[in-house]
This record gives structure tokens, sequence and C-alpha cells, in this order.
């Protein structure tokens, strides 16, 4: 499935200062999904920036992913697992 602007991830804690912001996000996709290449078509528009985190529900697998942003261009944004 792709990712829609419909259902975008929210802010649940903005920065501050230097600080990463925290993004929520739930979805029907599976996390292998969510973390391919520019997937959050909108990111950039949302704000999201490099750094930021982003907890992310598979509604269908009953699993949560903490991500890391790694990249926002005017495409998209890219998520990958935080380590």
């Amino acid at each position: 499935m792709a990712y829609s602007t419909s259902n975008p991830p929210f802010l649940m804690v903005p920065s501050i200062g230097s600080k990463s912001a925290l993004w929520g996000y739930s979805s029907t996709d599976g996390s292998t999904t969510v973390i391919a290449t520019g997937y959050f078509t909108d990111g950039k528009a949302l704000g999201m920036k490099v750094e930021d985190f982003m907890f992310t529900t598979v509604s269908s697998s009953s699993s949560m992913l903490l991500a890391k942003v790694t990249t926002v261009s005017s495409t998209g944004a890219t998520i990958s697992a935080s380590t």
C-alpha cells in the first residue's frame, strides 16, 4: 500500500531549540513499506526534519517501530529504525 496524505503523521512533541521533534504515525502498511525511501511524500510540508523521531504503529500486526528521520527533500521524507 502507498502513503496517503489523508493519513499524515502527527506532531506529538515539537522541537525546542536544537532538540528533535517527536512524531506519531499509524498505518496498516508494514514497517518495511513505511521505511521506504521518500515514503512520507509531504514530510517537508509537514515540517519533518532530519534527526526527528517517529513512533510508528502498524495496526495490521499490532507492532510498533521507533524510527528516526534520515532524509527530507521536496519529494519526501525517509525514516529508518532507530538504533
